[in-house]
């Protein structure tokens, strides 16, 4: 049984298929690494990199079973954790890397963290105690991502869909594949049919539609800025009816070494003869929207000047994540004033509760004013700038297509 798309949960969302395997297709990517199978109206995507042995997917026997365990992800594809023709086993293996780096960013961020609290038990001042909570939650992000990066390992071992993998992999080793189904039709069957929506669908004039096959797609990496502003993005270049075209985004690099299991979204993929249609930008040639209707992939590009809707998203988690954070602080301060002097008089309690109140509500006074005026900066570039109303429009039809295909695609913004 499918879940929806907005459910998450670990288990449900590993499955295990028998199909009828007829080769891959390999994606733009680096050292062409990435991978597709499309059968039943289904896309599994994996990466060979993740692999212990990768030099034995060339000895996959084509034209027969193919059974593999995959898990779910957001936009109804899946993704491949090992596979087996009845003769060969390929499966996932667990890296080794060094764990020093990983200790030093926790001991600091842990060191800078305890260092900005000092003062707030020490120094009644509200001020104070805002900019030592700015300075703290800084050391407590890269305290967590070093803590994050030293339990990866055994979030592995204690992830309950990996352990079902790993408990199904031992069957398949035994040759025991009787847990494996055949897949059902997926909602892709009607992909082609959408293609003439997008196709014939009125954009701005900046804006030019192609419909094809990929043609030689060429991927390449490259980074912006340096230190702490350095950006990683990956492009592909490719041809579309004769028409030269690229795509690019930018990257995470955290999140392209975490373990595949952890993966929601797949890596965007693009292979030579997929049949695309492309919404490219009349002055550079670079693609804005990409229908690919050989996976069901949609792929919008965030502009330059408006944060898509999941960045946004993510903007107001942090924001009221932090106006509780701050009087939450506050309140342990208190209570460590109270418990330290002795005194639990009644009054003061109330005093105490009434102050954190306060500040709570300061604290959403500030993000909602902080919040209205990015909304209100997001309103008037597009106002202003004729190429952010442009890509409204471009994003109001990409929704709209959305709408004509119901749940078999999911639009998938890139940076």
């Amino acid at each position: 049984m499918s879940l929806p798309h907005g459910e998450w949960n670990p288990v449900k969302n590993i499955h295990y298929f028998t199909l009828h395997f007829t080769g891959f297709s390999v994606g733009a990517s680096e050292q062409q690494n990435l991978l597709r199978l499309a059968s039943h109206d289904r896309a599994f995507y994996t990466d060979k990199r993740f692999f212990r042995d990768p030099e034995r997917f060339s000895r996959l026997k084509t034209g027969g079973p193919l059974h593999i365990g995959a898990h779910r992800m957001q936009d109804g594809s899946y993704w491949i954790h090992w596979l087996s023709d009845g003769a060969t086993l390929i499966e996932q293996g667990h890296t080794r890397e060094p764990l020093t780096n990983k200790f030093l960013l926790l001991l600091a961020g842990s060191l800078v963290c305890a260092a900005a609290v000092w003062p707030m038990f020490t120094y009644q001042n509200v001020w104070l105690a805002i900019v030592c909570t700015l300075i703290a939650l800084a050391g407590l992000m890269a305290a967590g991502i070093g803590l994050a990066m030293l339990l990866h390992r055994g979030a592995l071992a204690l992830h309950p869909g990996m352990r079902d993998l790993l408990n199904k992999l031992e069957l398949a080793r035994q040759g025991n594949y009787a847990f494996c189904q055949q897949p059902g039709t997926a909602p892709g069957a009607a992909r082609q049919r959408l293609i003439p929506f997008l196709r014939d669908a009125v954009l701005p004039d900046r804006y030019r539609v192609v419909e094809g096959q990929v043609k030689n797609p060429h991927f390449s990496a490259w980074s912006r800025g340096s230190g702490r502003f350095q950006r990683d993005y990956h492009g592909v270049s490719f041809q579309c009816d004769g028409t030269p075209l690229s795509l690019h985004w930018q990257i995470i690099d955290f999140v392209q070494q975490l373990h595949p299991i952890f993966r929601r979204r797949h890596p965007p993929f693009i292979a030579s003869d997929d049949h695309v249609v492309a919404v490219w930008r009349r002055s550079d040639h670079e693609v804005q929207a990409l229908y690919n209707a050989s996976d069901g992939g949609l792929y919008l590009k965030n502009h330059v000047l408006h944060p898509g809707d999941r960045q946004m998203a993510l903007m107001y988690k942090l924001l009221y994540g932090f106006s509780l954070f701050l009087p939450l602080i506050v309140l342990g301060m208190e209570l460590y004033e109270t418990l330290t002097s002795g005194s639990l008089a009644l009054l003061d309690s109330w005093k105490s509760a009434a102050m954190v109140l306060d500040l709570f509500a300061l604290s959403l006074l500030c993000v909602g004013s902080i919040l209205v005026f990015l909304e209100l900066a997001f309103l008037a570039t597009r106002v202003l700038s004729s190429g952010v109303d442009d890509w409204f429009t471009l994003r109001g039809v990409i929704h709209r297509f959305t709408g004509q295909a119901g749940a078999s695609v999911i639009i998938r913004e890139l940076a």
